[in-house]
């Protein structure tokens, strides 16, 4: 540790899938999906540390999870290595990779205060929910809601600054999942919609 307090970071790049089932000859499954990792170094010999895993396919849905919650991937305890975020850098060593071996895009801090905020209420919901959004930037805040399938169910594009709205009303009974970017701050929440 640093100071005696954990450090924070997150990565967002691209991620392919491929099945490697044959080794000798992969298969392209799906690409220009957006990749998220989020990890936090508890200090040294690294036993404490965690970290969460999370694919989103080109349509903003979710495509897997390390360890989903209902609303985000939630970090889990390392089971071997030791993660070391040092300033906008972060390195990683875990068996069978080199301990200086560094991750090549620079990782931004979690410990920042949010920028993008989102609320439902309630959730679930019978008929519809009320989303209550607060953003700190000038850009515009986009939303998109897909289904189990990754099937966009609705998409909105709205002007930056708080804002509350309404979704749900024609929506079949069953999970989805509520996407909101502004810039490039992130937030979902998987809503449930029951009859």
């Amino acid at each position: 540790m640093y100071g005696g307090r954990s450090r924070a970071c997150s990565y967002n790049g691209k991620a392919n899938i491929t099945d490697i089932t044959n080794p000798l000859a992969p298969v392209a499954v799906r690409g220009n999906m957006t990749l998220q990792v989020e990890m936090t170094d508890r200090g040294e010999p690294g036993s404490s540390d965690s970290y969460a895993l999370t694919v989103w396919n080109d349509n903003g849905g979710l495509a897997y999870s390390s360890n989903w919650n209902g609303t985000r991937s939630a970090e889990q305890v390392l089971a071997g290595g030791n993660l070391q975020v040092r300033g906008s850098a972060a390195k990683v060593s875990a068996p069978g990779m080199e301990a200086d071996q560094m991750l090549d895009q620079e990782m931004s801090p979690l410990n920042r205060k949010p920028v993008l905020q989102v609320k439902v209420l309630p959730n679930p919901s019978p008929n519809r929910f009320t989303l209550n959004l607060s953003g700190g930037s000038n850009e515009p805040i986009q939303l998109r809601v897909t289904d189990v399938l990754g099937r966009v169910v609705e998409a909105r594009k709205l002007p930056a600054g708080a804002q509350t709205l309404q979704v749900g009303d024609s929506w079949i009974n069953g999970n989805y999942i509520l996407e909101v970017i502004q810039g490039a701050e992130r937030k979902t929440v998987q809503l449930v919609k029951l009859r």
